[in-house]
């Protein structure tokens, strides 16, 4: 399936991805790196994203 993704969605789907690997769960939060759904067309997290890390390794 990846390959059929263009070179931003590609890099977002693995941020995203590797948010699971550090135990991130998805987010309501619309343009976060973790929400459940949908492409932002970002490829670094946001604050909601960093909270979520902070409340885990902190």
């Amino acid at each position: 399936m990846a390959k059929n993704l263009d070179a931003n969605r590609a890099k977002e789907t693995g941020t995203h991805e590797a948010g699971h690997s550090l135990g991130l769960e998805h987010s309501n939060t619309t343009n976060a790196i973790m929400r459940a759904t949908g492409w932002i067309y970002g490829t670094y997290p946001i604050q909601d994203d960093w909270d979520g890390i902070k409340a885990i390794y902190q």
